[in-house]
């Protein structure tokens, strides 16, 4: 999509006459396989000295199907130009879902989750222990889905710094713009820009108060390093894009340059090119010896040692969920713990890390891999293990 400030007039936009410019645009558009998205006649651009319809918004034929809704907006743009409004349809696989674990109802949750677990087998094998693994977590999901359904995640626009006085002094914006529509006159035009200047001088204002407000509050040490962070954040620190491998050479894609990543932080690791990961199978079932330091008390007092802060692996199981499990579902877990003990095996579903790359403030050469730290986020059930081990 291409929205812009053409100067060009042509009927192609609503414009009631061509110029020379809207023919060279007309020319370009249709050399390039483009759709105009424009409909109607309201201008776009609205002055003392008159209106237009300059305001041009393009696309390409492959997404012209999904545009709707293209209009000259009635709200204030507290400029010369209107704001224009339209709408991507997307489905809704590429919508973001999230579980609001804050409006779970927990009381159903452990109800759902406490007569589901049947007993565990005595015998195991690495098979065995990943059929139990992953019905585990399908039991716990099916459990947050009947408790906590997924919603579509909806971007909010609070701001902070808004206040009582610049929304009134929109509203004042808003009427002085309606009396230069209804009333055209340089007295009438004079009045609005005026109106238009005070509003956003008292905007510059309140986001000035808001800053200082904040700032002067701030006496957590973890709320003085996110201030730290905030006013010396180095400008040149950025994600890795495009990095040197180890022969040198400048990587040309983001794949490439994750792979150089991964491969300089962990020599001995592999990425997720190895998808599936392997399944030792054709082993005899061994029976496996209960481990009472992998009590259900230990297994929470193990979970209770992990900070509420902490960001969740892979698996999508967040810390709270854990600690919500009820005794028959950490049973459960204990015995799954256990053959993995026993039989020395890894599951696949706590094999699989998610390692993001943050760049280190300060340095002067971000193609270097050294410039960036990994954390790398791995399940919080294998973290419990891991602590009880």
């Amino acid at each position: 999509v291409c929205a812009l400030d053409s100067n060009a007039h042509s009927t192609l936009w609503g414009s009631p006459f061509n110029n020379r410019r809207g023919d060279l645009l007309e020319d370009l558009i249709s050399s390039k396989g483009m759709s105009v998205q424009n409909r109607g006649s309201i201008p776009t651009f609205h002055t003392s000295r008159g209106k237009s319809h300059i305001d041009v918004t393009l696309s390409s034929q492959d997404i012209d199907p999904i545009i709707h809704r293209w209009q000259v907006s009635s709200e204030l743009s507290f400029s010369d130009h209107r704001l224009i409004n339209f709408r991507i349809k997307l489905s809704l696989e590429e919508l973001v879902r999230i579980r609001p674990l804050g409006r779970c109802d927990w009381p159903l949750f452990k109800s759902l989750l406490a007569s589901d677990f049947v007993d565990a087998p005595t015998e195991w094998t690495p098979s065995i222990l990943e059929d139990h693994t992953h019905l585990f977590y399908q039991k716990v999901n099916q459990a947050l889905d009947g408790a906590c359904p997924e919603v579509i995640l909806k971007s909010s626009r609070s701001l902070t710094w808004w206040n009582g006085d610049l929304t009134a002094s929109r509203k004042a914006v808003r009427r002085a713009f309606q009396l230069v529509s209804s009333h055209p006159s340089m007295g009438a035009w004079d009045s609005y820009r005026e109106c238009v200047r005070s509003h956003k001088k008292l905007v510059r204002k309140s986001k000035r108060d808001s800053w200082k407000k904040f700032s002067s509050e701030v006496s957590t040490a973890s709320g003085m390093s996110f201030l730290k962070k905030i006013i010396f954040r180095n400008g040149n620190a950025k994600a890795p894009c495009f990095v040197r491998d180890k022969h040198g050479t400048i990587t040309t894609s983001i794949n490439d340059s994750l792979s150089s990543l991964l491969e300089h932080h962990f020599p001995h690791g592999s990425n997720s090119a190895g998808f599936p990961l392997p399944v030792v199978t054709g082993l005899q079932p061994v029976s496996v010896p209960h481990c009472d330091w992998l009590s259900v008390d230990r297994i929470r007092k193990a979970i209770s040692s992990f900070s509420d802060n902490k960001t969740h692996g892979p698996d999508n199981i967040k810390l709270i969920i854990l600690e919500k499990l009820p005794d028959s579902a950490l049973s459960y877990l204990s015995k799954i713990f256990s053959a993995s003990i026993f039989l020395r095996y890894t599951t696949s579903p706590w094999r699989i890390f998610r390692t993001i790359f943050i760049p280190k403030v300060g340095k002067a050469d971000y193609t270097d891999c050294g410039s960036f730290r990994p954390i790398t986020l791995m399940s919080f059930c294998f973290k419990t293990l891991e602590g009880l081990v």
